[in-house]
């Protein structure tokens, strides 16, 4: 019994709150600010990612380039040799 008193008068307590923020124009406030700190958050984990990609395509090109230099060496390698 104690568990539905306690319940209830929470219940009550929030539902003050929550109707004094609304008449105070706090409520939209609040949600203003949410807005801004998720938009943010979301233009932060985006240019992350980018910048990732990015790396990972520099990366990519510089791996493709040293080994298309290493095979150019062990071409001309195996012509020097061949070639007497």
């Amino acid at each position: 019994m104690k568990k539905v008193v306690l319940g209830t008068l929470l219940g009550v307590g929030a539902a003050y709150v929550y109707h004094h923020m609304k008449e105070n124009g706090q409520l939209d406030k609040l949600a203003d600010e949410v807005n801004d700190f998720t938009s943010k958050t979301k233009k932060k984990i985006k240019d992350t990612i980018d910048a990732g990609v990015n790396e990972v395509e520099y990366v990519k090109d510089r791996a493709g380039y040293k080994v298309d230099k290493g095979i150019a060496k062990g071409k001309e390698a195996i012509n020097k040799k061949t070639s007497y």
